[in-house]
């Protein structure tokens, strides 16, 4: 753009020297619906003598608000370092220097192929704010693979991405000194020796949500990655002083390993309500290392065909509620809420689990809520909810004979009223006649 124009002659370090297109200086540029490819004449034979990377479309330095959509990016070649896209705030060891921030990265289509090293999307130390949402990765190496990489950079959001890859060892997602990002509703699949679905280090108050991943690591022999974070087979891997992320709410399958790996300095993390089947262990037992961090609700089993039918009953009755399952679900715990209200608790057995409630003068003539929260160890728990409708009860009236001679005064009648369960009525107002006389 105009104002971050580079007049005159001017060196920019860190340049490689093939890309597809390179923006330096550059903001609030539009790069849309691009075809970039981008190779190299390097051969197998020549491998170890090439010192160059190859880059699809790249942001260096003071380059915000830019938005990079509906592009389709290949990159394929036998040199060392292979990039689809991504952006670097500034040169190595000049921290502030400049910026690269507030930069989307929307529905591209990013295809990387390589021999050593292969990365989808990277973002360099000091890039703030940036967004990588709905792209597809796909990714093959003989060597290290690597989805999307954040190295010092911080909140960025990553949503929506379908990232797959095939290598001897990769990652789906790395960061490592990187905070506050956003890691939601992203489909990770890789496959290889030594496999990793996401793996921070030195990471702090990350979210990590909402995502399937499925790491097919092979080898358990291999060693870790040789990298910033070493990494075993796992599903989401923390290393070093990682604290306060919360894994939630993911599904994570693993063929080798632990679906969630936690370092012993990795503490005060939050990994709840997560599916977690892996080879070593699933459920809450699925988390390596877990002591110093929450670690609750993690299911690996769900409940079939549970089901609870509405009811009728009248005011002030007794009523049963039956809530019905597999046995297979037999020795999970269900607590019963009447509009809100705990009113009790049971335990399924041989498919089956009721509760006897009688219902209060509170519970008038209306409609309220019956719910069931089931739980299990290792099971993901439900609700269930059911509709009661409390309609008008048949009461009885019983008077009993009264004797009494022509002009005696104060009689005395007696009138007994119950309900249909034969419990005395009290609060009501009871009229006698004789014959069509008050």
């Amino acid at each position: 753009s105009i104002e971050h124009c580079l007049d005159g002659t001017n060196i920019v370090p860190e340049i490689y020297k093939t890309y597809g297109i390179l923006m330096i200086g550059s903001s609030n540029n539009t790069v849309v619906a691009n075809n970039v490819y981008v190779s190299s004449l390097v051969n197998e034979s020549n491998i170890k003598n090439s010192t160059n990377s190859l880059v699809g479309i790249d942001f260096y330095y003071d380059c915000d608000n830019n938005t990079t959509k509906d592009n389709t990016v290949r990159v394929e070649g036998n040199d060392n370092y292979l990039y689809g896209a991504g952006a670097l705030a500034y040169p190595t060891g000049q921290p502030g220097s400049s910026t690269a921030k507030n930069n989307t990265f929307f529905n591209n289509t990013i295809t990387v192929k390589g021999y050593n090293v292969v990365e989808g999307f990277i973002f360099g130390e000091g890039c703030e704010d940036n967004t990588v949402d709905t792209n597809h990765v796909k990714l093959n190496t003989n060597g290290t693979a690597y989805g999307i990489t954040l190295e010092r950079s911080d909140a960025t959001t990553i949503k929506n991405n379908e990232i797959t890859f095939t290598a001897d060892k990769g990652y789906g997602i790395e960061f490592y000194d990187s905070d506050c990002n956003i890691i939601t509703n992203n489909n990770i699949t890789g496959n290889g020796n030594l496999i990793c679905g996401i793996a921070g280090a030195n990471a702090k108050s990350n979210v990590i949500e909402e995502n399937v991943i499925n790491a097919y690591g092979s080898n358990s022999t291999v060693s870790r990655i040789h990298d910033s974070i070493n990494a075993p087979n796992s599903g989401i891997y923390f290393d070093g002083n990682s604290t306060d992320n919360k894994i939630n709410n993911n599904k994570i399958t693993t063929l080798i390993g632990y679906p969630v790996d936690l370092s012993e300095d990795a503490t005060s993390n939050n990994i709840t309500d997560n599916y977690l089947k892996g080879e070593i262990a699933s459920g809450d037992a699925g988390v390596n290392n877990s002591e110093g961090n929450l670690v609750k609700d993690n299911y690996y089993l769900i409940f079939n065909d549970l089901e609870m039918d509405n009811m009728i009953v009248p005011y002030m009755s007794n009523m049963t509620i039956v809530l019905k399952g597999d046995k297979e679900d037999d020795g999970a715990v269900v607590v019963f809420k009447l509009n809100g209200n705990v009113i009790g608790n049971a335990t399924l057995v041989n498919g089956v689990a009721t509760l006897n409630y009688t219902l209060g003068k509170s519970y008038t003539v209306g409609n309220y809520p019956i719910i069931a929260e089931v739980s299990k160890a290792d099971y993901k728990p439900v609700e269930l909810t059911a509709d009661l409708e409390v309609v008008r009860a048949n009461i009885t009236v019983y008077v009993a004979d009264v004797s009494a001679k022509p002009g005696q005064k104060n009689v005395q009648f007696i009138a007994i009223v119950t309900d249909a369960s034969g419990n005395p009525i009290a609060s009501r107002e009871v009229k006698f006649y004789r014959g069509a006389n008050y």
